[in-house]
């Protein structure tokens, strides 16, 4: 990590310590190995990931990247959905962090990330349960609005994987926090309740689960697998 990611990554952590965050917070990069301005948030992404264990991190590979001279492995049209679900006006951009499913900023802009960590309340926890094909997700108590849904996602930590063409012909990027896969399992109530749904478990994948209104917006709760 060069000097300026480990600056950027400090300033995230003294946001942290100044917010005092007990709860997790989401943290969404939309990238994509095929950008050159996505490593350095990658990189910011990863080590405020290791120094806040409270830190529920993704990485949306995006296919629109593609057609750019490099196949990025972990991109799906899933993930670009999602990011576009997000749009309000249409228009996407990489690298996107979105904190909390409401602020987005640039996601190697340091200074952006903390102003947008302190200003996001920190969503309620989900306790997961995830075996032989079965998910098991506790709700709790709450007052979401009507409509709010559980969505799964499958995360890896990929390879490190050379790139051979595009922005970032000739470095060695990594797949850290990619995800691979996205189900949506259904609407819950705000009464507190065992919600359990059919979910493959993928070798060398955690999963995650958000609770949010219309796949969008305010991430309400987030509950994460071992």
């Amino acid at each position: 990590m060069g000097i300026k990611a480990w600056g950027a990554a400090f300033t995230l952590s003294l946001a942290f310590a100044n917010a005092g965050f007990a709860s997790p917070i989401v943290l969404e990069l939309f990238t994509s190995q095929g950008c050159s301005s996505c490593p350095p948030a990658e990189v910011l992404l990863k080590a405020l990931a290791k120094q806040n264990p409270e830190v529920v991190a993704l990485a949306y590979h995006v296919d629109y990247w593609d057609k750019l001279g490099w196949n990025d492995p972990y991109a799906t049209p899933e993930n670009t959905q999602r990011q576009y679900s997000y749009a309000a006006n249409g228009r996407v951009f990489t690298p996107e962090l979105r904190v909390g499913g409401v602020h987005s900023v640039v996601g190697s802009n340091a200074t952006a990330v903390a102003e947008a960590i302190k200003n996001n309340p920190p969503p309620q926890p989900l306790t997961l349960h995830h075996s032989l094909g079965k998910l098991a997700v506790n709700v709790p108590e709450n007052t979401w609005p009507t409509g709010t849904s559980l969505l799964a996602l499958h995360i890896t930590n990929g390879q490190a994987i050379e790139v051979r063409n595009g922005e970032n012909s000739g470095r060695v990027l990594d797949g850290r926090f990619a995800v691979t896969r996205i189900t949506p399992l259904g609407v819950v109530g705000q009464k507190a309740k065992t919600y359990e749904f059919l979910l493959p478990n993928l070798p060398q994948h955690k999963v995650v689960v958000l609770a949010q209104t219309n796949g969008r917006g305010t991430i309400w709760a987030v509950g994460q697998t071992q």
